[in-house]
């Protein structure tokens, strides 16, 4: 065996050791807590079981009562000295498994007793983010009326409004936008709110986001606006909603493609037809020269390309 594997082995055992205690509490303890069985909590506590012993992903017994919701093993725990501010290996915490499955009273619980709600995961995401994922409306209220920072980013620049936008959830993205959420806020990639909303196809929350003064001309680092996006999916609705803040139908991207060249590369006839209607130009080419038939024809889509050759 090397150094160190050996060095790997006993930082291994010493971690499993200080977990489950000599006889195993801390393990007992964690499967007690997960059934929230309070007797037996109570009896292996007293035994000297680990308060805060861990499981392999570093769970805690506060972790597994806050996900399971077992509000009074939680607070037995809490009294007896249970560290509010563990984290998993990924770095969720007690608060973040409470709200992931939307757990009101103990959100409330663990918030009173110290919870960071800023507390990010090792993706950089917020309880507030998975909140705004799952359309969590409650949750989301606690957590923005006890600090949670409406524009918090996780490691890719996502906020929790464009979480909620992506997903469709028009209350959350009310609640956000009440809450004085960045609208034209870019992630990593330049996208915004309104851009990735566009992409799935939701008229509703673009009209939200565009009452709320986001911004249809702006540019991802491709330099694609709303439309792109929304072209790129053949989202008709959201094209037609994005046209009447008087974007310019024909703005090109870094590689020259109008929204006319995105919907008829991706074979979407209706998305193709309105946008002739209401002034595509067909004849544009991008940096390559191509043209929106050129890349119906690359796809072989024998109604574009009839639509486009008229």
């Amino acid at each position: 065996m090397t150094r160190q594997f050996l060095y790997a082995l006993c930082i291994t055992l010493f971690t499993v050791s200080a977990a489950m205690g000599s006889d195993g509490l801390g393990a007992k303890l964690i499967d007690a807590t997960e059934a929230g069985n309070l007797s037996k909590i109570e009896e292996l506590l007293e035994q000297g079981a680990n308060v805060n012993a861990t499981s392999k992903g570093m769970q805690t017994p506060l972790m597994f009562a806050a996900t399971e919701d077992h509000m009074e093993a939680a607070k037995l725990l809490l009294g007896k000295g249970a560290n509010i501010h563990s984290r998993t290996d990924d770095g969720w915490t007690a608060l973040f498994c409470a709200a992931s499955g939307s757990h009101i009273e103990m959100t409330n619980l663990l918030i009173e007793h110290g919870a960071d709600v800023n507390s990010p995961t090792r993706t950089g995401a917020t309880a507030l983010h998975k909140a705004a994922e799952k359309n969590q409306l409650k949750i989301i209220q606690i957590l923005l009326e006890r600090g949670a920072n409406p524009n918090s980013k996780n490691n890719k620049g996502y906020t929790p409004l464009m979480l909620a936008s992506e997903k469709g959830h028009s209350d959350a993205v009310s609640s956000l936008l009440f809450a004085q959420a960045n609208v034209n806020q870019q992630d990593i990639y330049g996208a915004s709110a309104l851009m990735k909303t566009a992409a799935k196809g939701h008229p509703d929350i673009v009209q939200q986001l565009l009452a709320s003064g986001a911004d249809a001309h702006q540019k991802d680092l491709d330099g694609a606006t709303a439309l792109h996006w929304a072209a790129e999916f053949g989202h008709t609705k959201v094209i037609a909603e994005l046209l009447q803040q008087g974007i310019d139908i024909n703005s090109i991207n870094d590689e020259g493609w109008t929204a006319l060249t995105e919907s008829a590369n991706g074979s979407h006839l209706e998305a193709v037809q309105y946008l002739l209607k209401h002034g595509a130009d067909k004849t544009l080419t991008d940096t390559n020269g191509s043209t929106a038939l050129d890349y119906a024809r690359m796809r072989g889509d024998i109604a574009v390309m009839t639509l486009l050759s008229d």
